[in-house]
């Protein structure tokens, strides 16, 4: 059997590819009324050093790894030294610990959604450690292109948390205008010296429904016609059941990546006839989006199906009288949303 997956995943891996997309951060002066500490030193402890995320196109196309120009711990180091510098002898001084940063994107309906996940870690001269996090989630046009402000708006995010947490000697609480953060970008390249960007704690989010609906042939086991439906318990995993006419299906499909829209191997038991031909199928499909609005589009998987128990009088009636094959191809296509 693990030859059999392992078989499976040197078929496809050749479709899937990937590539680099990078994002530039522009330069970003941000002076924190009431700052009660500085920062003298930045370390990158991140899992992964590599790329901040990950940008999927669909069906055996590239994956593009997404990175940040110059390097993101870069950006930070002179971030954080330069905004971030001893100004009063009341300031403490604390190491920024760079923990998580992490940026997605995906589709809903006509608009994208685009995702950022940071958390830094603050380490006082008394080794006392605080650890904030700023996730945001914004319905956009253009979430790639959108992205640097996001992350900008998460890293002032995390500052302003911890200052916030750090006691006030004079018992003085901070206030800002309607708890919104506004942020200057300081951009050469661009004709103006700077452009606005305001994000407010009641970030605008959107439950992404990852399940699948999809009807078809072969769809719900080996039928004519029929109905599977995906239920995603996991950013990787999801379990699906179907019926149709005449058979059913259900088993479990490991996708390459979070998004809904995303390649997928699918492990399942194939049932036709109610009980007359069935067995295990190992797949590898993926969704062809033709309506974007709608979340609409075409469903197709295919790969092997391995028998395990087909009727006699069945099998002579299909085969001719020739016994019937342990493995052979399976294939469904329909339609899904």
């Amino acid at each position: 059997m693990k030859n059999l997956i392992f078989g499976i995943c040197l078929i496809f891996s050749p479709f899937v590819s990937f590539s680099q997309k990078t994002i530039t951060l522009p330069k970003d002066t941000f002076q924190l009324s009431n700052r009660k500490f500085y920062v003298p030193e930045v370390i990158d402890k991140r899992k992964n050093k590599e790329f901040i995320g990950e940008l999927w196109k669909g069906a055996f196309k590239k994956s593009d790894k997404i990175t940040v120009d110059g390097g993101v711990y870069n950006y930070l180091n002179t971030w954080f030294l330069t905004n971030f510098k001893k100004t009063s002898e009341n300031q403490t001084a604390v190491k920024v610990i760079i923990k998580h940063i992490t940026i997605s994107q995906s589709e809903s309906y006509s608009k994208d959604v685009g995702k950022i996940y940071v958390g830094f870690e603050f380490i006082d001269i008394f080794n006392y450690k605080h650890e904030v996090h700023s996730e945001i989630i914004e319905n956009t046009d253009d979430a790639f292109s959108t992205h640097p402000q996001r992350l900008i708006a998460a890293f002032r995010d995390c500052v302003r948390k911890f200052n916030k947490s750090i006691p006030d000697n004079n018992s003085q609480e901070i206030k800002t205008e309607d708890n919104a953060v506004e942020i200057v970008f300081d951009n050469n390249d661009q004709t103006s010296n700077s452009n606005k960007y305001t994000e407010k704690p009641e970030k605008i989010r959107s439950a992404n429904n990852r399940n699948v609906i999809a009807i078809g042939y072969q769809i719900g086991g080996y039928t004519l016609i029929g109905v599977d439906y995906e239920v995603r318990v996991h950013d990787y995993l999801g379990v699906h059941f179907g019926a149709g006419f005449i058979g059913f299906t259900g088993g479990l499909k490991i996708h390459t990546n979070k998004e809904k829209n995303s390649l997928f191997f699918n492990l399942s038991w194939k049932d036709a006839g109610l009980g007359i031909y069935n067995g295990f199928g190992i797949e590898a499909g993926d969704r062809w989006i033709l309506s974007r609005k709608r979340d609409f589009g075409l469903y197709y998987q295919g790969g092997i199906f391995i028998l395990n128990h087909i009727d006699s009088d069945f099998e002579q009636q299909l085969y001719n009288g020739a016994s019937a094959p342990p493995i052979t191809l399976s294939l469904g296509i329909g339609l899904s949303w």
